[in-house]
């Protein structure tokens, strides 16, 4: 596998050798790019343009709009590796560090997501993965995602059979079918891209070398 930059975010990304186009997972980013070199297209300033012709006109490029999400609703609280308090701040980020009322400096480490039952958007600590939890916006119960099984970088592919699968956002999702010795097929995920969660298919594309 590779890893290369995102050219609108910079973020490096893992991706297959003869991946195309290239999905970058960074958040409010999302862009596809591709490494594959066409056929160059004529300049406009390399344009024939006969006599007495109007030129063409300049394309109109839009704008990127980046999409703002609002801030998480802290689905249960975090802990402080000191005193075992209960941290009830949401980080509003995967990582976070804050001073806590006992002087510990906490680390906190959370899943950001669109719930499953209303698409509520929360944050989950790392710890409450897998386990039973109430959404804070409609009631409804649903098991927290896990956060050990989709690869971000190439550290977290082992040797047991990997696949892959697509998203319904287009973002392309991996992960070896086996982990901690447990099939990960009906396991939910979140995908890195559109943050919703998704549940591991049976059967994916298999992954045969990088």
């Amino acid at each position: 596998m590779l890893q290369t930059p995102c050219p609108r975010c910079g973020k490096s990304v893992l991706h297959f050798t003869h991946e195309d186009p290239i999905h970058c997972d960074a958040v409010n980013c999302c862009h596809s790019f591709s490494l594959i070199v066409g056929p160059r297209s004529l300049a406009p300033s390399a344009a024939v343009i006969h006599p007495g012709s109007v030129p063409p006109p300049a394309p109109v490029v839009a704008p990127a709009i980046a999409f703002e999400r609002p801030a998480p609703i802290l689905l249960t609280p975090h802990r402080c590796p000191r005193c075992q308090e209960s941290i009830a701040q949401a980080a509003g980020k995967p990582h976070a560090t804050i001073d806590h009322a006992c002087g510990a400096r906490a680390s906190l480490y959370a899943l950001l997501f669109h719930t499953p039952c209303c698409a509520a958007y929360v944050e989950m600590p790392f710890a409450a993965a897998g386990r039973p939890q109430s959404c804070p916006a409609c009631g409804r119960g649903f098991y927290g995602p896990k956060t050990n099984i989709l690869h971000r970088t190439s550290g977290d592919v082992d040797s047991t059979t990997v696949m892959t699968w697509d998203c319904p956002c287009g973002q392309r999702l991996q992960c070896n079918t086996i982990v901690d010795n447990q099939p990960v097929a009906g396991e939910l995920v979140v995908c890195p891209c559109c943050r919703n969660v998704q549940v591991v298919p049976s059967a994916g594309r298999r992954v045969t070398g990088s």
